[in-house]
């Protein structure tokens, strides 16, 4: 005895082992074992990129986000490296601007905190119960 209406048909799930997965050829791929380390990357993969095809609509529709992004690296390269490089308080061999050897532990700052803020931000979606 089956609860869904008549004419229904059954739900399909991309996971492996999940009832009512499709068969082999259904997808257009090649079918792979699901233990395999190419079944586990390409799941990887898929799920990379649709993450970061989300967060790119995301940020599409509310440019506010793009900006903020943008701002915290340009007040820390203009602040700290103009500053230090005009006032020479390090010394720097060959007297290179000190904004070369600032710009590029800002950018690998930026993009950590980018990474935290989000993986914080994906986990609380998780989380919800909008999302259960």
């Amino acid at each position: 005895m089956t609860s869904a209406a008549p004419g229904v048909p059954p739900g399909v799930s991309a996971e492996p082992g999940v009832p009512g997965r499709p068969g082999p050829g259904l997808s257009g791929l090649p079918e792979i074992p699901s233990d395999t380390p190419l079944a586990a990357a390409r799941r990887l993969a898929s799920r990379v990129i649709t993450l970061c095809w989300v967060e790119l609509r995301k940020i599409r529709h509310d440019r506010t986000e793009l900006y903020t992004r943008a701002i915290q690296p340009a007040l820390w390269l203009l602040i700290f490296g103009e500053t230090f490089t005009r006032i020479h308080a390090i010394p720097t061999p060959g007297h290179i601007p000190y904004l070369a050897y600032l710009a590029p532990g800002i950018l690998a700052q930026s993009a950590l905190f980018i990474a935290i803020f989000y993986g914080i931000q994906i986990i609380s979606a998780w989380r919800s119960p909008a999302t259960r």
